[in-house]
């Protein structure tokens, strides 16, 4: 009966040693994940920004009156989107700031929820100032 008790204690601790083992796998690989994860969303935010930036440059250009809609995939993790003067801001949920600069002013009102949507670029003037209005299509 002894040596089937030390063989058991010796199974019990080699799979304590192989559980302890497997949960610090698991630990590491959660930094792994949450990284690779924050990075993709700043990547599709970027792409969702370029998609945003060649349509009002496209709007812009073509000069007042000038109107378009394009499907845009925005992202999960943005807490929110705001223009102010010639700059779109993307504030992420892990307060990463993305932003991007343009030639000319900018206005609108994007939610920012995920997923694709229409967004409606018009290019507009007031007296002394042409710009491009960005908004959510509905």
């Amino acid at each position: 009966m002894g040596k089937r008790g030390q063989s058991a204690i010796e199974t019990l601790i080699i799979l304590c040693v192989i559980l302890l083992i497997f949960v610090m796998m698991i630990v590491v690989n959660q930094d792994v994940v949450k990284n690779y994860n924050s990075k993709f969303t700043v990547d599709r935010t970027n792409s969702a920004l370029n998609d945003i930036t060649n349509n009002a440059q496209s709007v812009y250009q073509q000069g007042v009156g000038a109107k378009t809609k394009v499907t845009i995939n925005f992202p999960d993790g943005i807490s929110n989107i705001t223009f102010k003067n010639n700059v779109v801001k993307f504030r992420l949920n892990n307060n990463n700031l993305i932003q991007k600069k343009f030639e000319f002013n900018v206005t609108g009102t994007l939610v920012s929820y995920e997923g694709r949507r229409m967004i409606n670029f018009e290019s507009s003037s007031n007296t002394s100032t042409v710009f491009v209005n960005i908004t959510d299509g509905i």
